[in-house]
């Protein structure tokens, strides 16, 4: 079995050479005075480990439009480098993300296919 460690949004974050995860600005919520809207950039963090984490597999992240069911983000990269006691974590740094409205955002982690993680991104309209 797959495992996800955490899975988070932040503003930015990184990995060191010593394999330390650096994040900075954790968040669950986003909000904007009017839609459309573009956000700039957020940073996708996450720690997974199981058996299916090996130099080879692909990693798909999607974002989803709860309300629409559309998927407004949707990057797949393949795991091509060693993968060392079956455990990865990973940043990865997503700009110019469209948002048609306010309501719920589901973001998804799946490893080959199979989803193993989620995370929920609150979006809010302010006045």
């Amino acid at each position: 079995m797959n495992d996800v460690n955490f899975f988070l949004f932040c503003d930015a974050a990184a990995v060191t050479q010593e394999n330390k995860m650096v994040a900075h600005g954790i968040f669950e919520n986003l909000s904007a005075q009017q839609f459309p809207v573009v956000h700039p950039a957020l940073a996708v963090v996450f720690r997974i480990e199981g058996p299916d984490v090996l130099n080879g597999a692909e990693l798909n992240f999607r974002l989803k439009n709860v309300m629409a069911e559309k998927n407004i983000v949707d990057v797949k990269f393949p795991l091509n480098m060693q993968v060392p006691n079956n455990i990865f974590q990973g940043v990865l740094n997503v700009v110019a993300i469209q948002i048609d409205n306010a309501g719920v955002y589901q973001g998804e982690l799946l490893l080959n296919g199979k989803q193993i993680g989620s995370s929920k991104l609150l979006v809010m309209q302010i006045k």
